[in-house]
């Protein structure tokens, strides 16, 4: 499942729920983005696509605990690179 491989990378441990509510809400945002730009409903399926989930988890990674404080200025530059690599491939 998406949330656990995402809960490892941020270093929380899995039994801990207290933020499972935000990181679902980045999760679906992610989705919500991928799906914007074209991608199949097929690919969003949990875990279907190894460059779906590598997406999701670095918007998330990014994402998460962002304060509206200016700490987050940008995505990391791949991550357009990569949203235009899924929107191109996994639109059918």
């Amino acid at each position: 499942m998406i949330l656990d491989v995402i809960k490892t990378s941020l270093g929380i441990p899995l039994n801990n729920t207290e933020v499972d509510n935000e990181l679902i809400s980045l999760i679906e945002g992610a989705k919500g983005l991928l799906r914007s730009s074209g991608v199949a409903e097929k690919y969003l399926e949990d875990g279907k696509d190894s460059l779906v989930s590598s997406f999701i988890l670095l918007y998330v990674t990014a994402s998460f605990g962002f304060k509206s404080d200016g700490s987050l200025k940008e995505l990391p530059k791949h991550f357009d690179f990569l949203l235009k690599q899924i929107a191109l491939t996994k639109n059918e």
